[in-house]
């Protein structure tokens, strides 16, 4: 799910690690469990959520708020995927969009829409994976803003999946952002060998995140552009991890119109 990060990033007071890796093109952004597995099936997802009674700060991802604000977009209809529980929605919602949002475990949609309703904010829910909403008629170029924060893949072939099925939901001239870990937290350094213990290669888990260059050139060779460059760097953001230690990330910043 879409870990909405506070300028401390600083998990909810049950969660064992940050977001590393996700399913390969399942709604949501890898949040690791407290086993070190990264979900992988609706099922795992809802035991993810369950299993806690808060995974993240309820505020919204401070990289996200940068990027929006800093773009002075024209607010209209917007969807977060993997929108885990709802902070970014609400935020964007409170800015004047009419804000979406879709993740797979239905603790997180109501939990969502929960927060929602706590904060006055007119914002849209829904437990759903990536694929079958982008594909729907009326889903497809639908929203003018669209953002995935975290959205991870597993494999490096589904990333160009990924890719695709964000693109596929914007609109002519609408934004996607997409806000990627440009390096591994170091409290999840010892993930990557359990994950290939298994038999198992998770993309990113031995830190060799892809670059947003990188994923806008498979945005671009996705075939549901043109495509115009308006952002790709990487941003340094101080976190605090699960036990308490203070440390400094780098984020991947992908801003890319549709025209």
């Amino acid at each position: 799910m879409t870990e909405h990060h506070s300028h401390t990033d600083r998990p909810g007071p049950h969660a064992r690690a940050a977001s590393v890796s996700a399913p390969d093109t399942a709604a949501d952004t890898g949040q690791v469990s407290e086993s070190g597995r990264v979900p992988g099936s609706v099922e795992e997802w809802e035991n993810r959520y369950s299993g806690a009674e808060a995974v993240w700060s309820g505020r919204p991802n401070v990289a996200l708020v940068d990027v929006v604000t800093d773009l002075d977009l024209t607010p209209g209809r917007s969807l977060d995927v993997g929108s885990g529980e709802g902070a970014d929605v609400i935020w964007l919602a409170g800015g004047g969009w009419q804000a979406a949002g879709i993740a797979l475990s239905p603790t997180a949609i109501a939990r969502s829409r929960a927060a929602a309703e706590s904060a006055g904010a007119d914002a849209d829910f829904a437990a759903a994976d990536l694929v079958d909403w982008a594909t729907a008629d009326d889903h497809r170029g639908a929203y003018d803003l669209v953002t995935g924060c975290f959205l991870h893949t597993r494999l490096p072939d589904t990333r160009a999946d990924l890719m695709r099925h964000l693109g596929e939901l914007v609109s002519p001239g609408g934004t996607l952002i997409l806000i990627s870990h440009a390096t591994v937290p170091p409290w999840a350094g010892g993930e990557a060998s359990e994950h290939e213990g298994a038999g198992h290669e998770h993309h990113g888990l031995d830190g060799d995140f892809g670059t947003p260059e990188e994923d806008f050139a498979l945005l671009t060779d996705s075939g549901g552009g043109p495509w115009e460059l308006v952002l790709a760097e990487t941003r340094n953001r101080p976190v605090t991890g699960p036990d308490g230690t203070e440390s400094e990330l780098e984020d991947g910043i992908l801003v890319a119109r549709k025209v």
